[in-house]
């Protein structure tokens, strides 16, 4: 009976090994894929707790830089006064639309949004816009956002529109 002995480093008669060629394809293949995923995506935290339940904070997102944007669009947006900081909000309102909130009551052209409420108190305006804002119209170019946790967001109600260049990408889905 005759035995195998593997010896490391040593092939074995009319074993193939992989060409010097063929780790080159297979590196640069890996190495393209790899850029083209960094320019097209980035990944994210959700650092907050402004979009629970979609979102809940620590969740990882794979955010599409190319994408185009529309209602009901969960975003990453950068802040224009506050450098190397974003918020993940969802886009309510486009250029043109009407917002107006009164008493925890959100209208979109006029037309009532359901939202979920978890905070029973109502704010006046003079302390918060959280809870009551006098009618605004997106300008051109610029998305009114709201985050789904509406009594604990950071969204458009403190810090005003967002211009759609300030739109970072649109969340395609959570990693974990």
């Amino acid at each position: 009976m005759k035995l195998d002995v593997y010896v490391p480093g040593k092939k074995k008669r009319g074993e193939e090994t992989v060409s010097s060629s063929g780790k080159f394809v297979f590196l640069a293949v890996l190495v393209i894929s790899f850029i083209v995923l960094k320019i097209i995506f980035t990944v994210q935290f959700a650092k907050d707790s402004s979009m629970e339940p979609a979102y809940k904070k620590g969740t990882v997102l794979l955010i599409n830089k190319f994408s185009s944007f529309s209602k009901n669009d969960a975003v990453l947006a950068k802040l224009k006064d506050r450098e190397n900081q974003a918020v993940v909000s969802r886009i309510i309102a486009c250029a043109g639309d009407t917002v107006e909130i009164r008493d925890k009551k959100i209208f979109i052209n006029g037309v009532e949004r359901q939202i979920v409420i978890r905070d029973e108190r109502i704010f006046s305006a003079e302390f918060t816009e959280r809870d009551n804002m006098s009618i605004i119209t997106v300008p051109e170019d610029s998305f009114f956002l709201l985050g789904d946790n509406y009594d604990r967001a950071y969204d458009s109600r403190y810090f005003g529109v967002v211009k759609s260049e300030l739109i970072a990408g649109k969340i395609i889905f959570n990693i974990f």
